[in-house]
């Protein structure tokens, strides 16, 4: 599994960090079409997320 390469300064100020409690880090496992995928969190529970595309 490769690394994400970060181009420049700005492109890692860009990425969004966890805010609050029920934010979390977490690793896709499987992509399931469209905009939605299988997370392995944090906290080692596997959950549906999805990927949005603008933040609010």
């Amino acid at each position: 599994m490769g690394k994400r390469q970060v181009k420049s300064e700005k492109a890692l100020k860009e990425i969004k960090l966890p805010e609050t409690d029920q934010e979390m880090f977490g690793r896709v496992i499987k992509m399931m079409g469209g905009e939605n995928l299988m997370v392995k969190c944090q906290d080692k529970v596997v959950r549906r997320g999805r990927i949005k595309t603008e933040y609010a």
